[in-house]
């Protein structure tokens, strides 16, 4: 449990910094990211 809300800290800190490289392919991850992150706290 802990481990996962390590990633979910560092998944969308990352997110940040290619949405700065790739503005459009930061869009699509951007959602992917958020996806993992609200199934994280459900489990």
């Amino acid at each position: 449990m802990v481990y996962k809300h390590a990633i979910s800290t560092i998944v969308p800190a990352r997110s940040v910094n290619l949405q700065h490289e790739n503005r459009p392919q930061a869009a699509p991850t951007s959602t992917l990211v958020q996806v993992e992150t609200v199934q994280q706290p459900a489990e």
